[in-house]
């Protein structure tokens, strides 16, 4: 059972909007570390941080960490879908016009590029089934 004595109690300090656009001044104006400042003003570093975070979200230079990863997300999906669009793109340039022939002459045109182009990447350009490429 603890004392009243060993119960410590900490109040919570709270900083103007004033006091925290200054602090953030400092780290940008005078060069010094953010640790540093924090340690001369008197406070934690990690609050200055998220302040200075704060302000460049405020001003327009900041993103959140999540829109960033989503951009990055779609930034990958899109190199990929562009790279499979490339590899359409060169398929047709050799097959020439094999879209105005039969099912027949389309697998026969997947099966000339077969070592050089994913068979469903074909299958799916010349509007074919897999399936029946394989059979």
């Amino acid at each position: 059972m603890k004392s009243e004595d060993s119960m410590i109690t900490t109040t919570r300090r709270s900083y103007t909007e004033a006091f925290k656009e200054e602090a953030v001044r400092l780290v940008r104006e005078s060069g010094h570390p953010v640790a540093q400042v924090a340690r001369d003003l008197g406070i934690a570093d990690h609050l200055l941080y998220r302040w200075r975070a704060e302000q460049r979200q405020a001003e327009g230079r900041g993103q959140p960490h999540q829109s960033l990863r989503a951009e990055q997300a779609e930034l990958a999906r899109l190199r990929r879908e562009n790279a499979i669009l490339k590899q359409e793109r060169d398929f047709f340039t050799t097959c020439g016009g094999v879209l105005r022939e039969g099912v027949a002459m389309r697998y026969r045109a997947i099966q000339a590029h077969d070592r050089r182009y994913p068979i469903r990447l074909m299958c799916r350009a010349l509007a074919v089934s897999p399936a029946g490429y394989y059979a």
